[in-house]
C-alpha cells in the first residue's frame, strides 16, 4: 500500500474508534463523526479517481451498492441512522489496496464488509445465547426440543419456495448467458433479490398461489426446454446453495428465534413500556366481523410497509406515540390473547461490531477466510 493508503486506512480506523466510544458511552454516533466519514469517503473516491486507482465505473459501484445496502439495513430496522452512514463512509473511503488484495469471489467492498460484519455479529451472537443458555436453564424456561411440528407444517411451503428460487436462478443465468456474461456473485445476489422483492409484492397484495406460481415456472420450463444443457449445469452449481437458502436456513433461523426469545430477549409488560425500547416481536392487527383482533410474531427486521403490523422492530425504538397506543390497547384488553406482554431486545452496540469487521477487512485485505481457503 502506499502511504496515501495507509493514510485513508488511519482515518478510518479512528473513525471507527470514534464511534465506537459514542456509542459504548451514550447509545448514540455523532453526526459528526458518521456523516464526516461520509464526507471523506466520497472524497476519497475523487482522489482515487484523480491518482488513477481505479475507474468511475468502480466508484459508481461502489457509491451504489453502498447506499443500497446501507439505506436497506435501515429500512429494515437492522442498524439505526448512525451505523448504517458510518458503515457507507467506511465502504466509500477505504481504497482498493485494502480491501482487494486477497482472491474473493466477492468483488465490491460493500459486500466484503457487510459479510465480515454479519460473521462478527454471528459470532457475538451465538457466544452471547450460550452463555445465557448454561447461566439461565435452571432458572429461566428456554427451547430445549427442535420444533418437528413446525418444520413438518412448514416443509410444503418451504419446498414450493425452493422450487420458486430455483427458478428465478435459472431465469437469471438464462439472462446471464444470452448476454454472454459468466455468472457472477452479483447475479446470484440478484436472484435473491428478487425472490425476496416478489415474495414481499405476493404478500403486501396477498396475490393466491396459483396466480404467482405461473409467473415463476413458466418462464423456467420454457427456458428448460430450450436449453436442457444449460439447466443440467446450473444444478450443480447451485442445487446445494437452494437447498441450504431455502430450506436449512428457515429450520436453522426458526431454531434462533426460539433462543433469541429465551436469551437475548426479555418480556415487558405493554403497561411497563418505555420510548426507545426496540421490540424482538411485531404485534399484527387482522380485521374480523367482531372487530380487531391482534397477535404477535417473532421478528428479526421491520415490517412496516404492511398496514396491519402495529409494530415491528426498529433501530431507533418505540417512539412516545407508539408507546401511548399500545398502553391504550392494553388496557381496552385488546391484548390479554397473548398477556399482554412484549419482547424487548437486550441492547446491542453496532458500532464495535462495525469496527471488528473493518480491521478483519484491512488485515486480511478482503473477505476474512480468503486467506485461510
Amino acid at each position: 500500500m502506499s502511504k496515501y493508503d495507509i493514510l485513508l486506512t488511519m482515518i478510518t480506523v479512528g473513525f471507527c474508534i470514534w464511534a465506537t466510544y459514542t456509542d459504548m458511552r451514550t447509545g448514540k454516533i455523532k453526526n459528526a463523526c458518521s456523516i464526516g466519514l461520509l464526507y471523506a469517503g466520497v472524497i476519497s473516491q475523487l482522489m482515487l479517481l484523480l491518482l488513477g486507482k481505479t475507474i468511475i465505473s468502480t466508484s459508481l459501484s461502489v457509491f451504489i451498492m453502498g447506499g443500497l445496502i446501507a439505506f436497506g439495513s435501515y429500512w429494515l430496522g437492522i442498524l439505526a441512522p448512525g451505523d448504517a452512514k458510518l458503515y457507507w463512509g467506511i465502504v466509500l473511503i477505504l481504497p482498493p489496496s485494502v480491501w482487494g488484495r486477497n482472491f474473493s469471489a466477492i468483488p465490491n467492498p460493500a459486500l466484503i464488509i457487510l459479510v465480515n460484519m454479519f460473521i462478527v455479529y454471528l459470532v457475538y451472537s451465538i457466544v452471547h445465547t450460550t452463555v445465557k443458555y448454561f447461566t439461565l436453564h435452571k432458572t429461566f424456561p428456554l427451547p430445549r426440543e427442535f420444533p418437528i411440528k413446525e418444520f413438518v407444517q412448514q416443509l410444503p411451503e418451504n419446498l414450493l419456495s425452493l422450487l420458486r428460487f430455483l427458478a428465478i436462478l435459472l431465469c437469471v443465468e438464462f439472462f446471464a448467458y444470452q448476454s454472454q456474461s459468466r455468472f457472477t456473485f452479483f447475479h446470484l445476489v440478484l436472484a435473491v433479490i428478487l425472490s425476496y422483492t416478489l415474495d414481499c409484492v405476493a404478500k403486501k397484495f396477498q396475490i393466491k398461489a396459483y396466480i404467482s406460481y405461473p409467473v415463476y415456472f413458466v418462464p423456467a420450463v420454457v427456458i428448460f426446454v430450450s436449453n436442457p444443457v444449460l439447466l443440467l449445469a446450473y444444478w450443480k452449481k447451485f442445487l446445494f446453495f437452494a437447498v441450504v437458502y431455502r430450506l436449512v436456513l428457515p429450520i436453522i433461523s426458526t431454531c434462533m428465534l426460539n433462543l433469541d426469545m429465551s436469551c437475548l430477549s426479555t418480556l415487558v409488560p405493554i403497561k411497563d413500556l418505555q420510548p426507545g425500547m426496540i421490540p424482538a416481536e411485531k404485534i399484527i392487527g387482522t380485521e374480523t366481523d367482531e372487530g380487531t383482533t391482534y397477535r404477535k410474531e417473532p421478528a428479526v427486521v421491520s415490517d412496516s410497509f404492511d398496514k396491519n403490523v402495529l409494530v415491528s422492530p426498529v433501530p431507533e425504538g418505540l417512539s412516545d406515540e407508539d408507546v401511548q397506543e399500545l398502553k391504550e390497547l392494553a388496557e381496552s384488553g385488546s391484548f390479554e390473547a397473548f398477556g399482554g406482554t412484549l419482547a424487548i431486545q437486550h441492547s446491542v452496540h453496532f458500532a464495535p461490531i462495525i469496527l471488528t469487521g473493518t480491521l478483519l477487512t484491512i488485515l486480511s485485505g478482503g473477505v476474512f477466510y480468503a486467506p485461510i481457503i
